[in-house]
């Protein structure tokens, strides 16, 4: 990056930062792609690959779910994203750790669905496709959902009419509200009530868990662009969830949202954590939920949010048995949610307002800019005097996550805690 570019962005940076925004940034200046190798396919030929996979993954679907929710669905055009935008909200670190080469395509498809929902309406849909190479032949590894309305917001898409009309529709997710291009609602609101809210700013916490400095910066003015969702969707596929649930073969659970987050929490962070570095994990797990809802599903299966085996996210829907020293820990792992500086507060991308996948994992990892927070790791940087938003900064800031290299990582507040 030349140094009239640094200029420029820095200067981006600071106006952005000089304006109390509640809505994703438009018009910004798109990035400039991040090299990817060739595929030396034709187009025609790319979108051969991906038609074929359209249809073996919603016969698939179908399958899966018993029900037929895809009618037909075509690729009419493809185009590259910036590799760093979409690592934002999509995990291609499993593929670069393993040496593996891929190509990205942002395709826009047209569905004919037999019942719309929130992941798929009658019209043109825009997905991400991530091509890989096996055994010489190009073939299409995996698709996911696109945040169309930051695509749009950057200048990156095709810049039609058909996809600015699914960027405000984008936004509506954003808030809970799925609908499509005629404005009909087709999924169930996702909403948190008053009353979801109360019990969650309301709480006590169980641990002495004091507020540090961080938290006096903590936006005090709810922002009303961020809705809580109230439910989360859980692809159950472990023996004892399916048998807790009563289901035969894998199925898909409506969790609430806080019991959810309380639940996976309790499972993967460490219960003897300073509570600067569960407080980093609670908002953490928070907000992988939360993108995973209204963002881009990490479930990878159709119908679900997230799947109850993702190594940051573990589910258990019956708690093993436990004594009563064990049961207290966990109850009280559960509150963090509950502390002030937790309760009500989420974070984002501070240049695109975005949400991002906040990556978590048991490595043991004090690297900054990585984008995925280390639990070990954030237990050593609490003890050496990291605060809960220090930490998280640590790890996000300067990551791939973000919108530039320079973009903060910021809080904002969805509900009043009390008092």
């Amino acid at each position: 990056m030349n140094m009239l570019k640094k200029l420029t962005t820095i200067l981006t940076l600071l106006v952005f930062l000089s304006i109390a925004a509640y809505s994703p940034v438009q018009g910004q200046a798109p990035q400039e792609p991040t090299a990817q190798p060739d595929s030396g396919l034709s187009k025609k030929a790319e979108i051969a690959l991906m038609d074929k996979y359209l249809v073996e993954f919603y016969e698939n679907a179908a399958k899966i779910r018993g029900v037929k929710l895809v009618e037909s669905a075509k690729t009419v055009d493809t185009k590259e994203l910036p590799i760093d935008f979409v690592k934002g909200f999509r995990n291609l670190e499993k593929f670069e750790r393993q040496g593996i080469g891929y190509v990205l395509r942002y395709a826009a498809i047209d569905f004919k669905m037999a019942q719309e929902n929130r992941y798929g309406i009658n019209g043109i849909n825009y997905r991400i496709f991530v091509l890989t190479k096996e055994n010489g032949n190009w073939k299409v590894a995996e698709m996911g959902l696109v945040p169309v309305d930051q695509v749009v917001a950057q200048n990156l898409g095709f810049g039609d009419n058909a996809e600015r009309e699914m960027a405000d529709i984008y936004k509506d997710q954003a808030k809970g509200i799925f609908r499509n291009r005629q404005g009909k609602i087709v999924d169930r609101l996702n909403v948190a009530t008053e009353e979801d809210l109360k019990k969650e700013v309301e709480g006590k916490p169980l641990l002495p868990l004091p507020e540090e400095k961080w938290s006096s910066l903590l936006p005090v003015r709810i922002n009303p662009y961020y809705k809580r969702p109230q439910f989360i969707k859980v692809l159950m596929t472990t023996t004892e969830n399916k048998q807790a649930f009563a289901c035969e073969s894998d199925c898909v659970q409506e969790i609430d949202f806080l019991a959810y987050i309380q639940n996976v929490f309790a499972n993967t962070w460490p219960k003897d954590a300073p509570p600067e570095a569960l407080k980093a994990g609670a908002l953490a797990v928070k907000m992988y939920s939360w993108f995973s809802i209204v963002v881009n599903p990490t479930a990878g299966q159709m119908n679900a949010d997230v799947i109850d085996t993702d190594p940051s996210q573990k589910y258990v829907a019956t708690p093993p048995a436990m004594d009563e020293e064990e049961r207290k820990k966990t109850e009280a792992m559960m509150s963090v949610f509950f502390s002030p500086d937790v309760a009500g507060i989420g974070f984002k991308d501070g240049l695109s307002h975005g949400l991002f996948l906040p990556l978590t994992s048991d490595q043991r990892d004090l690297t900054w800019a990585t984008g995925i927070l280390s639990r070990p790791g954030a237990v050593e940087l609490a003890k050496q005097g990291k605060d809960a938003a220090e930490i998280l900064q640590h790890y996000f800031e300067g990551s791939d996550r973000m919108e530039e290299a320079v973009a903060p990582l910021t809080f904002y507040r969805y509900a009043k805690t009390a008092g």
